[in-house]
């Protein structure tokens, strides 16, 4: 990156110096044999240079010399990379693979709500989806580690949902849980509505040979209601995002025509005599425009 951009740098000077009435040939020579060395140099740099003497020279940095084996005729030759790495490999003799096993555990919490093991449902009037925090030496732990599950779960429905991997941060809902007397529930809230999402929870204690772990459950159904609100929500923001499209290339192209107005305006003022000049002014402006244009779209959410 760094020498393309001094390659456009020599460029832009070189048209400068070509413009101006006194030349500078010497100046434009050695500008010139600067491009044509830091092309060259930009050219390595993006070839292939994977050949095979980069790879001998990175197995003798690795520790791994030319090796030399008796041939039929009783001289040595040379091996190479790949003959070398064949003959390294079957020196390596073959270990067993120890499998640690599984850890025995049973559940105190009893009896477990059958909606724990369920797989997620999808339909057309509801999505439905068995979340749980892990295992967590602290209830209190385990309760705050399931909301972010269920944040989690949320935004991967959202973004399948309304097809972009953008919609779960675009569509400026959040995860609350609210707490009444015993009853806990996750709510989502989105455009000043809250929506509840979660009200089946489920806290259980699980024994395991070194010690007793708290885990969470919930059961998250998003209904017909919360799609209506993510739909609504999501229309606002596409919206939002074409019209900010469109005035940014409406206004780089009022931009850039109103600087080759000014530069040929100027240039017919002043009848010529700072050509040059205005020549380098106006691609000045130009690169300008172009960086800020790049910038502000970086901004904009394209969908």
């Amino acid at each position: 990156m760094f020498v393309l951009m001094m390659i456009v740098i020599l460029a832009v000077f070189a048209l400068w110096l070509s413009n101006m009435e006194r030349k500078h040939p010497a100046a434009l020579i050695m500008i010139g044999l600067m491009s044509v060395v830091l092309g060259g140099r930009a050219v390595a740099l993006l070839s292939d240079s994977y050949s095979d003497e980069y790879l001998g020279a990175v197995y003798a940095d690795e520790g791994f010399p030319d090796a030399e084996l008796p041939s039929e005729s009783g001289e040595f030759e040379l091996l190479n990379v790949s003959d070398r790495t064949a003959l390294i490999s079957s020196d390596i003799e073959p270990h067993e693979l120890a499998v640690e096993p599984t850890p025995t555990f049973r559940y105190l919490t009893t009896p477990r709500p059958d909606w724990v093991e369920t797989e997620a449902s999808n339909s057309d009037d509801r999505y439905q989806i068995a979340v749980e925090s892990g295992l967590h030496v602290r209830k209190r732990t385990a309760q705050q580690s399931l909301r972010d599950e269920v944040k989690a779960a949320v935004d991967a429905y959202v973004n399948d949902y309304l097809n972009s991997e953008l919609a779960s941060t675009l569509s400026g809902y959040s995860i609350e849980e609210r707490e009444s007397g015993a009853a806990r529930t996750i709510n989502l809230r989105l455009d000043g509505k809250t929506f509840e999402i979660a009200r089946e929870r489920f806290d259980e204690q699980v024994e395991f040979d070194y010690g007793v772990m708290n885990q969470s459950h919930a059961l998250v159904k998003i209904d017909k209601n919360v799609k209506e609100a993510l739909d609504q929500h999501w229309s606002k923001v596409r919206a939002a995002s074409r019209l900010f499209q469109t005035g940014l290339g409406a206004g780089a192209i009022l931009l850039l025509l109103g600087t080759m107005f000014s530069y040929l305006k100027l240039d017919t003022a002043t009848r010529g005599y700072y050509t040059g000049r205005l020549q380098f002014g106006a691609a000045g402006a130009i690169l300008a425009i172009i960086a800020a244009g790049v910038v502000c779209a970086n901004w904009i959410p394209w969908m």
